[in-house]
């Protein structure tokens, strides 16, 4: 199985790793301490859950960009 185009054993070695080395556990909730059982990858169907829990479902409208700041002046 494969996730975001990384095979899941290579994906548990990373967490394992992250684990290990920063004490982080990657699969736990910060928030509440619960475990990460699935991740969602966007659709209709993520962007109805996230209106049923009230939270905002479109990304931001993209800013024009800005010239680089002026130097010596």
């Amino acid at each position: 199985m494969m996730a975001c185009g990384v095979p899941m054993l290579l994906a548990s070695m990373w967490a394992a790793l992250l684990r290990r080395v920063f004490a982080l556990d990657v699969f736990e909730c910060p928030r509440c301490g619960g475990r990460l059982v699935g991740v969602h990858t966007g659709g209709a169907r993520l962007q109805a859950l996230l209106e049923r829990l009230g939270l905002v479902s479109a990304p931001p409208a993209a800013e024009p960009a800005r010239s680089p700041p002026r130097r010596g002046t």
